[in-house]
């Protein structure tokens, strides 16, 4: 009976923990994907027509559409090398808002202005 009991607080204690490592997890990654996202069934890329953005915007519930190529890149750092995604997004990017809550200091942006 006690074998049971200790095997049940385990499996709940277990339990708990991925739950909440999920949400950690979920929210680390909800800035940096799609709420909706269209991509190819085979291929890497596609060119995005004007009108297809035009229609896309036209849906309701539609605030903002971005355009974003994403591919694996191999980055070296001082003696570190890894491979890393890689992201190019469209200028309206920051209209999101997404990545507000996690910039600590300095201002983001993405293009820099010519003087």
């Amino acid at each position: 009976m006690i074998g049971i009991a200790f095997s049940t607080a385990a499996l709940i204690i277990v339990l708990s923990v991925f739950n909440g490592l999920e949400g950690l997890l979920r929210s680390l990654y909800s800035s940096f994907d799609p709420e909706i996202k269209i991509e190819l069934k085979k291929g890497k890329s596609f060119e995005v027509e004007p009108e297809f953005v035009a229609k896309l915007k036209a849906i309701e519930g539609v605030g903002i559409v971005t355009e974003v190529i994403e591919d694996f890149v191999y980055v070296r750092y001082r003696d570190a090398d890894m491979v890393v995604t890689m992201k190019g997004v469209s200028d309206n990017f920051l209209d999101q808002h997404r990545l507000d809550n996690h910039l600590s200091d300095g201002r983001f942006g993405v293009k820099k202005k010519r003087e």
